[in-house]
């Protein structure tokens, strides 16, 4: 029974030196051998598929303008709306961005018009990653 037991961490010891050389061939990724951290061979291969995963997952992925990436909608300059059209306009767009899992945060004391600014200003610019719809 014993004997079972060490061939199968053997085995997994050795599924995982495969998977830190497929991570270091695919993603030129280096690990450190010498590391005082030592986990057993099961969490490890875990950490590897799912560091493995991640990298295929990121590999896949584009970059595009946070305004794309949230159907490029129609907007007007902070100082073309009035504060009740402005408050509209800011929930939105807040949710548009939601629904691609953009949460815009902010402290208490911005107005709503520093918000749509920095939003339509600065955000709509910034390219982010695109994850397909899909798990990693």
């Amino acid at each position: 029974m014993k004997n079972t037991k060490n061939n199968v961490i053997d085995d997994i010891k050795v599924e995982n030196e495969i998977l830190r050389m497929q991570l270091a061939a695919e993603f030129g990724m280096e690990f450190n051998q010498e590391s005082d951290v030592k986990l057993s061979p099961f969490i490890e291969r875990e950490w590897l598929k799912s560091i493995q995963r991640f990298e295929k997952a990121y590999a896949a992925n584009k970059m595009e303008s946070c305004y794309k990436a949230v159907g490029e909608p129609a907007y007007l300059p902070v100082d073309q709306l009035n504060d009740e059209q402005l408050t509209t306009e800011l929930r939105r767009l807040i949710d548009l961005l939601s629904e691609k899992n953009i949460v815009v945060d902010y402290i208490s004391d911005i107005s709503d018009r520093e918000i749509y600014s920095f939003i339509t200003d600065k955000l709509f610019k910034e390219d982010i990653l695109i994850f397909p719809e899909r798990e990693w």
